[in-house]
């Protein structure tokens, strides 16, 4: 089993869409900043809620509301304007 807690602001409004089936999708990105030294580093997670949840999520969800996130995590890589999938190591 896989778990994920991450705590962070939104980084723009939650935005949602309907699937073709007529679910929805809800959508936020949430920035976690951390410090190390004197630097300061910015993980973006992407974060998506479905159905009735993810309408209490877009209903409460706006630019710069810090929140928790607990769920289960998969990974994509960045497609560059080139078409090529880079992973970050």
């Amino acid at each position: 089993m896989q778990k994920i807690q991450v705590i962070g602001h939104a980084g723009d409004d939650a935005k949602a869409y309907t699937t073709q089936t007529g679910k929805t999708v809800v959508n936020v990105n949430i920035a976690v900043n951390e410090k190390r030294g004197d630097n300061e580093y910015t993980t973006w997670f992407k974060v998506t809620a479905w159905g009735t949840f993810g309408e209490k999520v877009l209903a409460k969800v706006n630019k710069g509301d810090q929140i928790y996130v607990e769920g289960r995590p998969s990974a994509q890589g960045l497609v560059d304007d080139n078409g090529e999938v880079h992973v970050r190591e």
